[in-house]
């Protein structure tokens, strides 16, 4: 099989075990921060215009959207960079202390 198909493949089954009707743990705001990774450097999660916006560089810039629990889809503004997802973690306190950009690596909370 070719990388397409695999990845055409691997979609739909995330598609399929999505679990519906889910919300968010935390609002909105609480998500939003920056994230540290040595290799990547600092992502930015911000709010805008009622909805959360992912920043590693200009070329990564992307529209987080609600997936399921604290995982999110990131929908990047390049279309060619296709859709990946983010997954928010939180401690025993509800405070979100890292988020991991699946496929790619995790990246803790600097503030």
């Amino acid at each position: 099989k070719d990388q397409e198909q695999r990845s055409k493949e691997a979609e739909q089954k995330k598609i399929a075990e999505r679990v519906k009707d889910t919300k968010p743990s935390l609002v909105m705001e609480k998500y939003a921060g920056n994230y540290e990774n040595e290799i990547y450097g600092t992502m930015k999660v911000t709010v805008e215009n009622g909805g959360l916006v992912i920043r590693l560089n200009p070329s990564y810039t992307g529209d987080l959207v609600h997936w399921q629990y604290d995982t999110y889809q990131v929908q990047w503004r390049d279309k060619n960079l296709g859709k990946s997802y983010a997954v928010f973690s939180m401690n025993s306190n509800g405070k979100i202390t890292a988020l991991e950009w699946e496929g790619m690596d995790k990246f803790s909370r600097k503030d």
